[in-house]
Formats: C-alpha cells, structure tokens, sequence
C-alpha cells in the first residue's frame, strides 16, 4: 500500500505536499526526542521530535518539525522529499503527550 500525498500549488508556483490521517496506521512517541539536527537557538529546518508515525506503507518514519519564529511545521520524509503533515495528525500526536 502507499502513502496518499496531496499536492497544493502555492503562490510563487510553489508546491506544498501533505499527507493526511487516511495514510497512518499507528503513532508512537518517545520518552526524549533525539539530540542530532538540534541547534543552540532551537530553531532550523530539521528539528527531531520524540514523534514517530507508521504509515500505509508499514514505515516507521521521524516526525520533524521546521521551525522559524514562534510556528513551526511538522514533516516527515518519503523518498527523500519533504512531507507536511495535516493539522489532524498533528493534534493527534499531542494527544500522546498524556
């Protein structure tokens, strides 16, 4: 099975690429979130968080989050590309926290 990504052209010709909840199977999250791709100001474009989802495609994939100013945009990678996830996945994911 494959992951369903949805493709918006944005301003500029831009193409924003989104997986919603129809593709994941489960949602794990971990007890720390790994150190690597961390900077000293906690901003950049490759943040890990504590966050794993398994999708349609029975992958276990890292949850990031790129962040700039005080929003930031959660993503995973498929195939090597940028996939942002829907603001239901991402309420779900903070339903873990407990």
């Amino acid at each position: 099975m494959t992951i369903v990504v949805n493709e918006t052209v944005m301003s500029g010709g831009y193409i924003l690429k989104q997986v919603g909840s129809d593709s994941v199977i489960e949602l794990f999250r971990d007890k720390v979130a790994p150190y690597y791709g961390n900077t000293v100001s906690g901003y950049g474009p490759k943040i890990p968080l504590a966050y794993r989802i398994k999708f349609s495609d029975n992958r276990i994939r890292r949850v990031y989050v790129m962040q700039y100013g005080n929003s930031g945009s959660a993503y995973v990678i498929v195939n090597g590309v940028t996939v942002f996830l829907d603001s239901d996945i991402e309420h779900d994911l903070m339903k873990l926290e407990g």
